[in-house]
């Protein structure tokens, strides 16, 4: 619970654009500890000394089914960050035994590259509004 107000005040910092695609759950103080209360999310943060630069979370699911969401701080984009935060999920899912999906605008090229590039992906679904919905796995997995 200590991580709630920084996490909260990480949400506040981040310019509206960069909730266009990114909309898993409230940003503020309230929903943020009922979030964190919620056994079925495993929530991440990346911290630059105490600087929280990038938040990611698993929404896992009994069926052995688990969903990414993840947001790069508008300054620190384009530094690696997104694609070490899809490793990390993968493993853990992995470890977990659990299959990681992800759903992502084709327009947020950003979130689309840092997971194309690190992990393997499997198209499930097209959707409304020029989403996709993807099954990821570990980098050479498919071959």
């Amino acid at each position: 619970m200590d991580d709630v107000l920084p996490l909260a005040t990480f949400f506040a910092k981040q310019p509206a654009e960069s909730f266009t695609y990114f909309q898993p759950h409230g940003f503020d103080e309230k929903s943020i500890k009922r979030l964190v209360k919620n056994k079925a999310y495993l929530i991440f943060l990346v911290c630059s000394g105490k600087d929280i630069v990038g938040y990611y979370f698993l929404r896992c699911f009994f069926i052995g089914k688990s969903f990414l969401g993840k947001m790069v701080d508008h300054e620190y984009q384009g530094k690696g960050i997104g694609k070490m935060m899809c490793l990390s999920a993968m493993d853990v899912a992995t470890h977990l035994h659990l299959r990681m999906f992800e759903t992502i605008s084709k327009d947020n090229l950003s979130s689309l590259y840092s997971t194309q590039k690190v992990l393997d992906t499997k198209l499930i679904e097209e959707m409304d509004n020029n989403y996709i919905y993807i099954e990821d796995f570990p980098k050479g997995s498919l071959n």
